[in-house]
This record gives structure tokens, C-alpha cells and sequence, in this order.
């Protein structure tokens, strides 16, 4: 850490720091020697300080870190957005979407299928219910796009989040693994990513939070991908 300085420090300096490092009594007879600390002495709140803020500031780093590694980018074999949409419409069912999308989550999630469709995904619950995409990918294509009916459970307002429970009826039972992705469409534009969200691939229960005020006048889309041997 010392080889950026010198140059730009008289290497006197350098050398002095360079040697502290290694006995940190070894000061020269020129150098302000510090007074030694006493139990009041505010050199160790200063300490102290340092501490927080170097824990503020790992804990923030590693949060970010975290939540890269959890929601990784979605990863199939089409070149662009259209060019999995186009695949899906191929499928020749009817879906439709009620804005271009523009990502490959958004695409699976925004999808649209038609009432036949909705019919066959329908499910007797007495509970609110909705509409979830199910892709079934296998080496990276969607070897099959179809509907799925959620159960809402619950919807709770706290502190500026939305929270959604829920649970996807009817899922596969053998994948290698899955990905859950949602979105909340504010009004008619405005896409709001789901902050958090527990997903069990096995029962089909869902937790999402959303940086929501209402639950008024706003759309869930959720798309749940699931990778096939």
C-alpha cells in the first residue's frame, strides 16, 4: 500500500511508515511521539467510529453481493426479448402482451393468455385467485408455455411495502431446479421489481414485497420458470 506515494513523498517518509508497520516504537527522534491513551481519551471513540463505519459499510457491500448472487440474470438460449416471444407465440395459443417487454423476465411474467386457456387453468378455491405463466425450459428454450392458477392469500401494507402470500396450483413436480420472477405494474406504465420474495418450488407457496404504498390500482404478474431434464 505504500508503493503508490512514493515519488510524490520524500522517501524519508516512506521508509519511517514502512517501519512503523513493522515496530510500531520505532519512531524518529524528529517525529511527535502520541501521548499515551488513557481510559477518557477520545482517540478511542475515534476508534470506535472507525469500526462502525467499516461495518456500515462491509454490511452494505455484502447485502448488494447478496442479492446479485440470489437474483441472478435469467439465462436462456434466445438472442433478445422478441426473439422469445416469437417463440411463444409459435406455440399458437393466443397469448398476448399488454406492453413490449423488455427484458426475458418480463416477457414470461407480462404474458397474457386467452380465456380457452384461462378455463383449463381455472381452480374452485373460494379465494381470490389469478393467472401465473409456467415455462417449462428444457436446454434453454421453453419446450412449453401454459397457465396456472394462484390463490392470494393475503395483502399487507407496512411501512411503505407491499407484501403478497399466495400459492401456484398445479406446478411440476420433477425439475432440477426453478426460478420465481414477478413484477407489480403501478397503474398503466409503471413496473416496480419485487424487493424480496420466498418461493417453495415443491408446495408452490410465494412471499413478495414490493416498494408499494397500494394495493389499489396495480396488477401482479408472476412467472415461475422451471428447468427440465
Amino acid at each position: 500500500y505504500l508503493a503508490q506515494p512514493v515519488g510524490r513523498v520524500r522517501r524519508e517518509i516512506v521508509d519511517v511508515c514502512a517501519r512503523l508497520g513493522q515496530d510500531p516504537e520505532a519512531y524518529p527522534t524528529w517525529a511527535m511521539r502520541p501521548r499515551p491513551m488513557v481510559d477518557d481519551d477520545a482517540r478511542i471513540y475515534f476508534r470506535e467510529l472507525e469500526v462502525e463505519v467499516g461495518y456500515t459499510c462491509a454490511a452494505q457491500a455484502v447485502e448488494q453481493l447478496m442479492t446479485e448472487f440470489e437474483d441472478p440474470v435469467l439465462e436462456l438460449n434466445y438472442s433478445s426479448p422478441k426473439a422469445l416471444q416469437k417463440a411463444i407465440g409459435d406455440m399458437g395459443k393466443g397469448i398476448q402482451w399488454p406492453r413490449q417487454p423488455e427484458s426475458i423476465h418480463e416477457v414470461i411474467c407480462l404474458a397474457r393468455f386467452p380465456g380457452e386457456c384461462l378455463a383449463l387453468a381455472a381452480d374452485i378455491t373460494g379465494r381470490e385467485t389469478q393467472t401465473a405463466s409456467i415455462a417449462l425450459i428444457r436446454d434453454g428454450k421453453v419446450a412449453s408455455f401454459d397457465p396456472a392458477t394462484v390463490e392470494i392469500y393475503g395483502k399487507e401494507i407496512s411501512s411503505g411495502k407491499l407484501t403478497v402470500s399466495g400459492r401456484i396450483l398445479n406446478i411440476p413436480t420433477e425439475f432440477l431446479e426453478s426460478r420465481l420472477e414477478c413484477f407489480l405494474t403501478v397503474g398503466k406504465d409503471r413496473l416496480v421489481i419485487s424487493e424480496k420474495s420466498k418461493w417453495d418450488d415443491r408446495e408452490g407457496f410465494f412471499l413478495l414485497e414490493f416498494a408499494s404504498k397500494t394495493w389499489g390500482d396495480v396488477v401482479i404478474d408472476i412467472g415461475v420458470v422451471f428447468f427440465m431434464e
